[in-house]
């Protein structure tokens, strides 16, 4: 029962640590970009810290700030994914169409995490709701948990 429990506990510290690429950086080591971002649209909270992962070209940055949020950067510094875990997502990182889409159909609900790639969004919505958006920002997927 013991062995089992030593390994039990050193499993999850090992899915938990960090990797030996990731490492704790300054605010002012992020892109410019990046920095203008959090300024612009996180002015009112407090940087928790900014994480770095990767090498040169593949660099990219996690901010977590004292709110919960986090926002996921690479490494030009253009967001690639806010998660503001209890709060909503500002408004202006959502295209139009796509704002408009929730807010019609499904109505009192937040957007409280956004991610692109290539392109295309996920969003999560506060009641838990994913929706996945393609290039053309026409709704490919909708997962209601």
């Amino acid at each position: 029962m013991k062995r089992l429990i030593v390994f039990v506990v050193a499993l999850l510290f090992a899915t938990t640590s960090v990797s030996a690429d990731e490492k704790l950086v300054k605010f002012d080591k992020l892109p410019v970009k990046a920095q203008a971002f959090i300024k612009k649209y996180f002015a009112n909270e407090t940087v928790k810290n900014v994480v770095t992962e990767g090498k040169s070209i593949y660099r990219e940055y996690g901010v977590k700030l004292k709110n919960g949020s986090e926002v996921d950067f690479n490494s030009k510094g253009i967001w690639t994914k806010v998660d503001c875990a209890l709060n909503e997502v500002p408004k202006d990182l959502i295209p139009d169409k796509v704002s408009k889409y929730v807010k019609s159909n499904f109505k009192g609900k937040e957007i409280r995490e956004i991610e692109r790639e290539k392109g295309s969004y996920k969003l999560e919505l506060s009641d838990g709701t994913d929706l996945e958006f393609n290039k053309k920002l026409e709704v490919v997927e909708i997962d209601e948990d």
